[in-house]
């Protein structure tokens, strides 16, 4: 199953389109080293990879111990960063989760070293279209201030964990989430846990009207292939990206569409 198709003709690996001249004098990382003892994101000039978590935080998300399964996968996630130098500095993750009546930013944007996995609580109902909105939002300001800073960027990751329905007003924000996917702003993965998840209202998310199917006990091998996906749009691989990790596995998801 292959990602999102893009609208300039290039995969996931593609630098996003911007107005800002990058500086020639930008570093590349593609042969970093081991990571510093003390990093200090104002010193690391490497081109970005924004990567947004909305992940379902609702009182269902407690069945099965879906939630647990999640953190402990969030955790193996870090890790999975940490162990390469370029992904480390590279992708830059942000964490929202929705639930109870709102959403809420529990990890902001930071780089590996400073990713400290947060605990997801399941509690409340499924704001989905409030976490749409905050991670569009995050996404434009983000790309706003690494382009003030002369950064290159990788087109962002929006990465949408849910088990169940959306509780909230979620047509405008899937609508804005849509067009801005036209206009290549992110790429978006809707991911619905388990066959009680509502994918007709995932598919409304991307323009193509699709949406992938896991099962909880494979979000260890989710985040696993999140890694892997980013450090293959990261600043080491090539502009047309990494066919072999472009392509989701068919062990892992069913593509509902």
């Amino acid at each position: 199953m292959n990602p999102p198709p893009t609208h300039d003709g290039v995969g996931t690996g593609a630098a996003e389109k911007s107005d800002v001249p990058v500086s020639s004098n930008t570093p590349s990382l593609s042969g970093a080293g081991p990571i510093p003892d003390i990093y200090t994101p104002d010193d690391n000039f490497a081109e970005r990879v924004p990567c947004v978590l909305l992940l379902d935080g609702s009182a269902s998300m407690n069945d099965g111990d879906k939630i647990g399964l999640l953190n402990a996968a969030l955790a193996a996630f870090h890790l999975d960063l940490m162990a390469d130098p370029v992904a480390a500095v590279s992708v830059r993750t942000k964490i929202i989760r929705f639930g109870d009546e709102a959403a809420e930013s529990i990890l902001d944007w930071c780089e590996a070293p400073l990713f400290h996995p947060p605990t997801l609580i399941g509690r409340g109902r499924t704001p989905l279209g409030s976490g749409l909105a905050m991670a569009m939002q995050d996404i434009a300001e983000e790309k706003a201030s690494l382009r003030a800073r002369g950064i290159n960027i990788r087109r962002p990751w929006l990465f949408v964990l849910t088990d169940g329905t959306p509780t909230d007003n979620w047509e405008a924000a899937a609508a804005r989430c849509r067009a801005a996917q036209e206009r290549d702003a992110f790429l978006l993965w809707p991911i619905g846990v388990g066959p009680d998840a509502n994918f007709e209202v995932l598919k409304q998310l991307t323009p193509d009207g699709f949406a992938l199917e896991v099962e909880e006990t494979r979000f260890r091998d989710l985040f696993r292939w999140l890694s892997d996906s980013m450090r293959a749009t990261g600043p080491a691989a090539p502009a047309s990206g990494s066919p072999a990790l472009e392509t989701a596995p068919d062990d892992l998801f069913i593509v509902r569409d």
